[in-house]
């Protein structure tokens, strides 16, 4: 899921299925097979940038993501758009 902002800013937050609100929340694509949420109006935004989901090794983190027990986080970079 990428989150809105509120705790940790917009950023991935790795969250177990039953978070998703299936016919609510938009699915902008997938990792590995793993699909990547966004709350609809978040959404809207989203789909016109090109970014990446990149891990780093950071617990500095105040989200409730399930990976932070384990010593790192996930980021999201933004990418050039590509030439038109």
């Amino acid at each position: 899921m990428i989150s809105g902002g509120c705790c940790g800013g917009t950023a991935p937050v790795l969250c177990r299925q039953s978070n998703i609100l299936v016919g609510f929340d938009v699915q902008l694509g997938e990792v590995d097979g793993i699909g990547v949420y966004a709350h609809p109006e978040h959404a809207r935004y989203l789909v016109r940038d090109h970014f990446e989901i990149d891990s780093i090794d950071d617990v500095r983190s105040d989200t409730f993501s399930l990976e932070i027990p384990h010593g790192g986080r996930f980021v999201l970079r933004e990418l050039p758009a590509p030439p038109a």
